[in-house]
């Protein structure tokens, strides 16, 4: 039981840094957009 509550935890903290990177990759994309056809 205890192995799969850390394994469970491992997987949120994994797909939470793997959203937070795609969602930081997005954002740079769009700035980096805006700031080239805005001028």
């Amino acid at each position: 039981m205890e192995n799969y509550c850390k394994g469970k935890v491992v997987m949120s903290v994994y797909e939470a840094l793997s959203l937070m990177l795609t969602f930081g990759m997005f954002v740079i994309a769009l700035l980096t957009y805006v700031d080239k056809h805005g001028k």
